[in-house]
């Protein structure tokens, strides 16, 4: 694929979580302007382009790609912990678990699972089922109740 060093490696690691920590920030504040529901939709949309792209990126490329791609699709993370908690309001705790418990659980899984499938099919074939899965959650999260509405309704019966 790229032929990179572990040093180099960790470099593309550490742009992409830095970026994602950015997104973080930013995109909590974003949803409180354009909602919940739609910056979780906005920004897996958006994260998709740049992980279809990044296996074909060499160079300052990758690096931007890295940064785009890290800081668009991180910056739904802690949105979808408290669409959670908005989602089951009685039990804020339980929420809170399921939402980053079964993303970081999730994540191990997957890396235990995508290993495996690279062994057999190669680091391409996961580069290419990675990619596809920020619009799966795209169209997932589509599906999910408005959170603007809701706001309405509850300052409207408050």
């Amino acid at each position: 694929m790229h032929n990179l060093s572990i040093q180099q490696s960790e470099i593309l690691s550490f742009v992409f979580v830095g970026a994602g920590a950015l997104g973080t920030f930013f995109g909590g504040i974003w949803s409180d302007r354009i909602g919940m529901k739609r910056l979780l939709v906005t920004s897996m949309l958006l994260a998709t382009p740049f992980a279809i792209i990044f296996p074909y990126l060499h160079g300052g490329f990758s690096i931007i790609d890295l940064l785009l791609f890290g800081f668009c699709v991180l910056s739904s993370f802690s949105v979808s912990v408290v669409f959670m908690q908005h989602m089951l309001p009685e039990n804020i705790g339980l929420a809170s678990g399921l939402s980053i418990g079964f993303g970081v659980g999730a994540g191990g899984i997957g890396s235990v699972f995508m290993g495996g499938i690279s062994d057999i099919f190669g680091v391409s074939t996961v580069f290419m089922i990675l990619s596809i899965l920020p619009l799966v959650g795209s169209m997932l999260a589509f599906f999910l109740p408005n959170d603007r509405s809701e706001k309405r309704l509850k300052n409207t019966i408050s």
